[in-house]
């Protein structure tokens, strides 16, 4: 296992993560995004040359690229566009050695969700040879983006387990994040259990779980019932957790997803660290 964090800094965040002696990093890119579509600014073989020496010089890991895409979306202009926009990311990161493209799966919020695996065979099927072609694998993070009516259907075990029946590939798995399963009364350790072998790359968040909130408002409460935290700092039971993973085997990335309110702006960095000082007791 390596311990790395997301950035949105890209080559900008190597000499900190390097500085605090993190072993890996995730980069993103987003469509049309200035400063993080990498598909649009690496559009010549100079640039991706130049861009790999960057990350080989300083012996950072970058073991993966997050971006949100819906290859699935009821709008075909969006859908042939994310396709393509999907395609090249993977060529990209195969060219540059970056194992892993992190995405939402899509979704077509007019169609039933029968309709939108057999969409997904449909799609994935294409981008997972397109992976096998370049040496990359396909990973779905579990955020919900807005589901039932959003851009991902692999939100949780269920939707986990039709999916990778529709396509089964040793190219395809998950970016496995508790916290998104924590709000949902989903136990992550026994998610893990099921689906370890599926399980990539892990991304370090938690939730904590507002209990007078939750009892006062419910799960409809007007401030909201939970907020994302550092590891450590929610209600992810992390030991039981590592405890599954390394007994099923899993030897990927352990990437923080640093969305804690409490320190985020001029505290960023302080989180990190943080969160790097409470995972080491489980990375190594």
């Amino acid at each position: 296992m390596k311990l790395g964090y997301t950035t949105y800094d890209n080559l900008n965040a190597l000499d900190f993560a390097k500085e605090a002696g993190f072993e890996c990093l995730e980069f993103t890119t987003l469509p049309n995004y200035p400063g993080i579509d990498l598909v649009a600014e690496l559009d010549t073989p100079a640039k991706v040359a130049e861009f790999k020496h960057m990350i080989d010089e300083s012996g950072i890991e970058v073991g993966s690229i997050i971006t949100a895409l819906n290859p699935l979306s009821a709008d075909p202009a969006v859908a042939s566009a994310h396709t393509d926009y999907f395609k090249n990311l993977i060529k990209l990161a195969g060219t540059l050695g970056i194992p892993c493209v992190s995405s939402t799966s899509g979704q077509n919020p007019t169609i039933s969700l029968d309709d939108n695996v057999k969409l997904f065979g449909k799609v994935y099927n294409e981008l997972v040879k397109a992976a096998e072609n370049s040496g990359v694998k396909i990973v779905f993070e579990n955020c919900l983006h807005g589901y039932p009516h959003g851009q991902n259907i692999a939100v949780n075990p269920e939707t986990w387990q039709k999916v990778f029946n529709e396509v089964d590939s040793p190219n395809l798995g998950l970016e496995f994040d508790p916290s998104h399963l924590v709000f949902q009364f989903i136990d992550p350790v026994k998610a893990a259990r099921e689906f370890v072998s599926k399980i990539f790359i892990v991304h370090a968040k938690d939730t904590e779980i507002l209990e007078d909130e939750l009892a006062r408002g419910g799960i409809y409460s007007l401030v909201g019932y939970w907020r994302f935290r550092l590891p450590g700092y929610g209600d992810v039971d992390w030991p039981r957790l590592f405890q599954v993973l390394r007994e099923g085997g899993f030897d990927g990335n352990v990437v923080i997803e640093h969305e804690d309110p409490v320190f985020e702006g001029e505290r960023r960095q302080e989180g990190l660290l943080i969160g790097k000082r409470y995972l080491s007791q489980f990375v190594w």
